[in-house]
């Protein structure tokens, strides 16, 4: 017994029937085997790392070492430590399995939905763009019951919330969001089969849904992976503040520069861009954030434009052709794409000879207001 640890409950029911100590290890192991990091979790129903059975690492917050399962976020454990951890010596052994997600088990992520009446809205929006996308992941079933969809990509990243909803807050009465959908990548992990039932406070298994296991995980491609991700978006219905009627943002002054492309970003809107090609205005939220709909498309937002104060149109829609799903864009590349079929080299010298033109036509109405001296002053050819 690990010092200072109380045993954890060993009542009937914390493993689930027919499984054994042996297969627990054996499943670790066979994990490891292909490509994933796991660490141990505790069954008292906190989903939390056993921490007395993990290596100790500098804590840089409290200055000392502590207990921490960071290490296999940068390496899988080797055998002896596997053994260790599902050794068949008594009330130790009653830990379950969970798989660390991102680069270290090979690109791993897991989407979690957390009640399972998501999954079919969601299986449906995927299944509707990439028919046969969803046979190819594997799914393992939550005890809440939710379900967990596993697969690797090499556009991973850190964990991120994808759908939330509105609800009551019971301490405050006020409403609040709640997450439904979110992915697990780099920094995170999930309990998986075949954890003992004590690991979940429900005490119900994880459950793999179909054939495969966890060492059949796919590999899907970037369009693949924003499908995914897109489905779960789709979802989304979260708290946000109350949009503004749609107004067009204030024209920025010329900037001194000679490239066409850059006094386009300077000076151009959004509106100037998107408009002439079917793109709709929805609004514009309190911190100056354009939401956009793409064109064919009546309701619902397809892109936003100015997030954090970023000059950039950011395209979540897999229908928004020219433009690709997931990839963020600057006013001028927009143009291109839009205009000249991503020829910057065109549109530069489209944007030249506009340039030109409207500042002639420009310095000759300054010119009768005795203004051209200031007007060419603030504009670099």
């Amino acid at each position: 017994m690990y010092e200072n640890e109380t045993p954890p409950d060993t009542s009937p029911g914390i493993m689930a029937p027919g499984l054994t100590v042996a297969a627990v290890l054996a499943k670790a192991h066979a994990y490891v085997a292909a490509g994933l990091s796991v660490i141990p979790v505790k069954a008292d129903g906190t989903k939390a790392p056993a921490w007395q059975l993990l290596p100790q690492a500098w804590n840089d917050v409290e200055r000392r070492l502590k207990h921490s399962w960071k290490p296999f976020l940068e390496r899988r454990p080797t055998s002896a430590e596997i053994n260790a951890w599902y050794s068949d010596l008594g009330w130790a052994t009653f830990y379950g399995i969970a798989v660390v997600g991102g680069a270290v088990s090979g690109g791993l992520e897991i989407i979690d939905l957390d009640t399972i009446d998501l999954v079919e809205p969601w299986a449906r929006y995927v299944e509707e763009r990439i028919p046969g996308l969803l046979d190819r992941l594997v799914f393992v079933e939550t005890p809440r019951p939710g379900m967990h969809a596993y697969f690797r990509s090499v556009a991973g990243g850190g964990s991120q919330k994808l759908a939330r909803t509105v609800i009551d807050d019971p301490s405050t009465g006020r409403k609040k969001n709640k997450t439904l959908i979110e992915l697990k990548g780099e920094g995170g992990y999930c309990l998986v089969p075949p954890s003992p039932l004590g690991c979940h406070p429900s005490r119900r298994p994880y459950v793999f849904v179909n054939e495969k296991d966890l060492s059949q995980v796919p590999t899907v491609t970037v369009s693949e992976r924003a499908v995914l991700l897109d489905a779960a978006k789709a979802l989304d219905r979260p708290l946000r503040p109350a949009l503004k009627l749609a107004r067009r943002p204030k024209r920025r002054r010329l900037v001194n520069c000679s490239r066409p492309g850059d006094q386009f970003n300077a000076y151009a809107t959004w509106a100037e861009i998107l408009e002439p090609h079917g793109w709709t205005l929805v609004g514009v939220d309190a911190g100056g954030e354009e939401h956009w709909c793409r064109p064919g498309k009546n309701q619902g937002q397809s892109a936003t434009a100015n997030y954090a104060g970023r000059d950039l149109l950011h395209v979540f829609s897999e229908n928004a052709e020219p433009f690709e799903a997931g990839r963020s864009y600057t006013k001028f590349s927009a143009f291109a794409i839009l205009n000249h079929r991503g020829d910057f080299k065109r549109a530069a010298e489209s944007l030249h000879r506009k340039t030109i033109g409207s500042a002639r036509s420009y310095g000759r109405a300054l010119h009768r207001r005795g203004s051209i001296r200031g007007f060419l002053g603030r504009m670099s050819l």
